[in-house]
């Protein structure tokens, strides 16, 4: 069950980036990069933490992403 929703959360998020970086323009380019930025940030603390699922990644790595 725990699997099932982190991988939900990692299909929202990388839709998330994607449709952020379809709708970024001229105009909005500095807060919709502020918004990728925390978006990609948030991705990869949620890949760290599958990894550490996996026993791939060592709890360590995961503290100092959320740091």
């Amino acid at each position: 069950m725990k699997g099932q929703i982190i991988n939900s959360v990692l299909i929202v998020l990388v839709g998330l980036v994607v449709f952020l970086f379809a709708k970024r323009t001229s105009e909005n380019k500095f807060h919709s990069d502020f918004i990728i930025i925390h978006a990609f940030l948030l991705l990869s603390s949620t890949v760290v933490y599958k990894g550490i699922q996996l026993d791939a990644i060592g709890i360590l790595f995961f503290d100092l992403i959320n740091i």
